[in-house]
């Protein structure tokens, strides 16, 4: 009788472990942003021109906008606001500032310029 109880004890205790993962996985799932998709997007494309754009991501994010703001803070370094808003919400889901470096003579993304802006 005290084995049936302490298994029972420890099966019981196993499952409310497991439960409480799975609440906490699925309150991860959501609660993400796609401002990361969007981060990684204008680091890597290096496609930086000053202004304001927005857009949406499509059938990937169907309830999700995007602002992006880039400003030129000196030569050849650009300031760059992210924010996220998710449809029918007035504070934006997530914001994000990237600082990123275009080299002078536009060369290819993942590269880095060399003085004078001319590339080999």
């Amino acid at each position: 009788m005290i084995a049936i109880g302490i298994f029972f004890l420890v099966a019981f205790t196993v499952l409310a472990v497991v439960s409480q993962c799975l609440r906490q996985a699925k309150a991860l799932d959501l609660a993400r942003s796609p401002i990361g998709s969007l981060a990684s997007q204008t680091v890597v494309t290096n496609q930086l021109e000053e202004g304001i754009e927005t857009g949406d991501f499509g059938d990937i994010f169907p309830d999700y906008r995007w602002t992006r703001e880039v400003s030129e803070l000196t030569n050849g370094l650009y300031e760059v606001a992210l924010t996220v808003t998710r449809s029918g919400q007035s504070r934006p889901d997530g914001e994000l500032m990237l600082y990123v470096y275009k080299p002078a003579g536009g060369g290819a993304p993942g590269r880095l310029g060399r003085p004078g802006g001319r590339q080999r």
